[in-house]
This record gives structure tokens, sequence and C-alpha cells, in this order.
């Protein structure tokens, strides 16, 4: 693992300068994700992703995880490496139920695929724009042409 100041560290280590231990772990985990799943936190959301909010889903999720860290004995010196235990706690305890349970785990779509440097591009993905209303997608294969020149292709999402 890495501590969000890049220094190499293991999971303990990754606990240690957070200031957690793993049953402190544990509780924010679930916690986090009652809270997450809540009527009240579901309506902030709400609120954040309206047409005239100045902000979005992210930060009301930041705000939530710094309260329930703090709510652990995490000062402000130590939250940078708490958040990326709480976020990285699947990653890094595979054996820890409330882990595996926790929001990141649970709704991660994100899987290890087998594409790696040289591979030809997939040609059945589609891509799809982010104009209102939709433009047609548009297959990856059209885009990137067998014998063409190489392509980097750079890829987020969009909430």
């Amino acid at each position: 693992a890495e501590h969000a100041g890049g220094v190499a560290c293991d999971a303990q280590c990754l606990l240690d300068r957070a200031g957690l231990t793993e049953a402190a772990l544990r509780r924010a985990l679930a916690l986090e994700r009652a809270l997450r799943l809540s009527d009240e936190v579901q309506a902030k959301y709400a609120i954040a992703e309206s047409p005239t909010s100045m902000t979005d889903w992210t930060v009301v999720t930041e705000k939530l995880q710094e309260e329930v860290l703090a709510d652990e004995g995490v000062d402000a010196a130590r939250m940078a490496a708490a958040l990326v235990a709480l976020r990285a706690a699947a990653r890094l305890f595979p054996t820890m139920q409330e882990a595996q349970e926790s929001i990141h785990a649970k709704h991660n779509r994100a899987r290890r695929g087998s594409l790696v440097a040289g591979c030809p591009v997939p040609a059945d993905i589609r891509l799809h724009g982010l104009r209102a209303g939709g433009a047609e997608p548009i297959a990856l294969g059209d885009l990137c042409p067998p014998g063409g020149p190489p392509v980097a292709l750079i890829a987020g999402s969009y909430t």
C-alpha cells in the first residue's frame, strides 16, 4: 500500500500513520456504510447532484468519511492516511468482513482485465458522449482501426 504522501507502507503501517486500530477501522467502515445508505445522506447526495448545486456527491462523501474518522479520534494531521486506509480497506484487509462489505467493495464494478500494452483494441466496446440527450455511441474499434497509428486511450467516469 502507499501512504497518502507516496511513501511505501503496508496495511499495519498505514493504520499506524492514520492513528487507527483495526477495531476502529472496522467501526468506521460499518458506520460509513450505514450513513451512506441512510435517508439523510441520500438526501444530501440528491441536493449535491441537483442542477443548481455548486458541488457534487464526492464532496458529501469526503465530509462524511472525515466525520466518521474524526469520531474514531483521527486528527487533521492523520486524516489523509486515515482516508486512504478507509477507502482501500477491502484491498488492504482481504479477510476483514467489514472491509469486504464496505461501500467501496460491494459496489465496485472494476475488475482486473487481461489487456496489456500491444494488445489489439477491443473493437466491440461502445463509447458514449457527454452531451445532454446523448450522441449515438461509437465503437472503439471504429476510432482505432487495425494497422492504424498507435493509440493511447485515457478513460474516466463522469458523474
